[in-house]
């Protein structure tokens, strides 16, 4: 089950901060807010070391804190939040071999679902 602890920014009284021990995380995404020349980019290697995508941030940030956790030795809470599938659609190249093209199989039947409202489609 996937549940939503909070959401970030205004929405949350500016991240909640009474509510955590330590302070929200948030990714340094200018690099990415700069480019607007795409909604769907795969990033190379190279160029994801020097500006690393939002959800590399928050799993590297979220990976220092387990360690910070294990050497105390105490009990604790971690929540991590992960955007992506979400506009824009930027991520790591290698993701693209786990899925070859040629493996790819669309469904049978390309209709909507009967009933489907008209905002979905």
């Amino acid at each position: 089950m996937l549940v939503q602890i909070f959401h970030p920014g205004d929405a949350s009284g500016d991240n909640d901060p009474m509510s955590w021990t330590e302070p929200y995380f948030k990714p340094d995404y200018s690099y990415w807010n700069n480019r607007s020349d795409t909604s769907w980019l795969s990033v190379d290697a190279t160029e994801e070391k020097n500006h690393p995508l939002r959800d590399t941030q928050s799993a590297n940030a979220a990976t220092e804190q387990l360690r910070k956790f294990s050497e105390s030795k105490s009990l604790f809470f971690l929540a991590v939040g992960f955007r992506k599938p979400h506009l824009p659609f930027r991520f790591p190249s290698k993701f693209l071999d786990l899925y070859p093209l040629d493996s790819v199989k669309l469904p049978d039947n390309p209709f909507a679902p009967a009933n489907m409202p008209e905002v979905e489609l």
